[in-house]
């Protein structure tokens, strides 16, 4: 690994002033002891936040915010449970 220099620090004081400002960031991503050798996972975590965002901007093209604070889980078992044929 090259030596940390002085524009090297601010280049990671700034990387990491944006990944704790980011609001789904999970805390574990800053608590990695050698973050040089989960650049794979780190880099899966941004392309499934870009993917998400994605969707939730093609959400948003047919619904409202609201959309997104629906327990989709829930209202799916309510839905199984009503249409199992004992239901009464």
């Amino acid at each position: 690994m090259a030596a940390l220099n002085k524009a090297k620090t601010k280049q990671l004081a700034s990387l990491s002033q944006h990944l704790v400002s980011l609001p789904d960031s999970p805390p574990t991503l800053l608590n990695i002891d050698h973050p040089e050798r989960q650049l794979a996972q780190i880099q899966e975590l941004a392309d499934h936040g870009q993917k998400r965002d994605s969707h939730r901007d093609t959400l948003l093209k047919a619904f409202t915010k609201n959309v997104l604070e629906i327990n989709a889980e829930a209202l799916l078992h309510q839905w199984q449970q009503a249409a199992e044929p004992n239901h009464q």
